[in-house]
């Protein structure tokens, strides 16, 4: 419905929107995949933030993800580096629907170095 609305700056200039397309030479799918009147493809990939550590000081109002070993995040974003690499528009989105994750969204090395370092 955000995508639809074009209410994200950036990604307000398609003509088509891809749900669940298919990353090319591989096996996953993308969340979504936005044509441009040109043809091109911008790869989006939307992430829910709910992970938090209100008791630390030092990292209180971030969010963190993932929240545990997502093999599955991990290998998305390298998908979608190896198609940035070759000259794809690509964007992760991370959503966080907490209060408390005010100040933005960490990756979280904590759970998953694997991914943090994707």
């Amino acid at each position: 419905a955000v995508l639809e609305a074009r209410v994200l700056e950036g990604l307000d200039t398609f003509v088509e929107v891809v749900a669940e397309k298919a990353i090319p030479h591989s096996r996953s799918r993308c969340d979504f995949c936005l044509v441009e009147a040109d043809g091109s493809e911008h790869w989006i990939e939307v992430k829910n933030v709910h992970c938090t550590y209100g008791e630390e000081p030092s990292i209180a109002g971030y969010g963190y993800f993932p929240d545990s070993v997502s093999e599955r995040a991990a290998r998305h974003c390298d998908h979608l580096a190896a198609l940035a690499g070759g000259g794809a528009k690509c964007t992760v989105i991370f959503v966080a629907q907490r209060e408390d994750a005010v100040e933005g969204v960490r990756p979280s090395d904590y759970h998953d170095p694997t991914f943090a370092r994707a």
